[in-house]
């Protein structure tokens, strides 16, 4: 199987936004270390708020908003370490508030880094959501657009214990709340979430991740994908990938959209 990195198409330099649910964390700071593994220099942020990342997900975490300051100390880091934690400030119970769309842009065009790594949703820790009319929070300069939602959801009842914002799932997809949460109503707020994104544009790669994916799920996420895979998908998304992000090799099946 070829790496997760490969299956992305993650070349020579970019900006990744991570949508959606269920991995969106694990997501990014592995692709940090594979990235840092090729020598890039990459830097893994937020637009929304992360807690602060253990040392085994990233080296090292700076808080600063200015990006005087930020490109400074990032030139300082760069020279020891591929990767680090940018956040704006401290938030209470050990999170770290993200930062502005704007800014992410400044430093994407200051040419520090290879790769800038963002979660542009948040989920609470939940493998399903719809985004209210604020999210997702997506910078400009994005290039690849990743979204995620985890297939351990099957199963599961419509409900906010389960989902969130299940009542804007609901309205979006049509299931009612406490019903079985079905593959049609996934897809639906899938498409649905990464239509509303105002940055999108021609030259952006839009990949679906359903993760989580183990032999008891195999057949929901193939309903997924086939559902994904209709005609009038084929100019939203371009590639949709099956795996499970704590195995050694994540992706288990894929599929290039506009390739058939």
């Amino acid at each position: 199987m070829n790496s997760l990195i490969e299956i992305l198409k993650l070349k020579k330099h970019g900006v990744i936004s991570l949508i959606g649910a269920g991995g969106k964390t694990t997501l990014m700071f592995r692709l940090a270390r594979e990235l840092g593994c090729l020598n890039k220099k990459i830097l893994t942020t937020t637009t929304t708020k992360i807690f602060k990342p253990m040392p085994h997900q990233s080296p090292k975490t700076i808080i600063s908003n200015s990006l005087e300051e930020i490109i400074n100390k990032s030139k300082n880091i760069l020279k020891k370490i591929p990767c680090f934690t940018l956040g704006a400030k401290h938030l209470p119970l050990g999170k770290l508030k993200g930062l502005h769309p704007n800014l992410i842009n400044q430093l994407w065009k200051s040419s520090i880094f290879d790769w800038i790594i963002i979660e542009a949703d948040g989920a609470s820790q939940k493998s399903l959501k719809a985004c209210n009319s604020k999210e997702p929070v997506v910078p400009s300069v994005t290039t690849h657009l990743i979204s995620m939602t985890g297939l351990d959801i099957m199963g599961k009842k419509l409900n906010e214990k389960s989902v969130l914002r299940s009542n804007l799932f609901s309205s979006i997809s049509g299931l009612p709340i406490n019903a079985d949460i079905t593959s049609h109503s996934i897809a639906k707020v899938l498409i649905h979430d990464i239509k509303k994104i105002k940055c999108l544009k021609n030259n952006l790669i839009k990949h679906i991740f359903l993760n989580k994916a183990d032999h008891n799920n195999q057949k929901f996420a193939q309903q997924i994908v086939k559902i994904l895979k209709k005609d009038n998908n084929i100019n939203i998304i371009d590639q949709i990938l099956i795996g499970s992000l704590k195995n050694k090799n994540p992706v288990k099946q894929f599929y290039d959209i506009n390739k058939g």
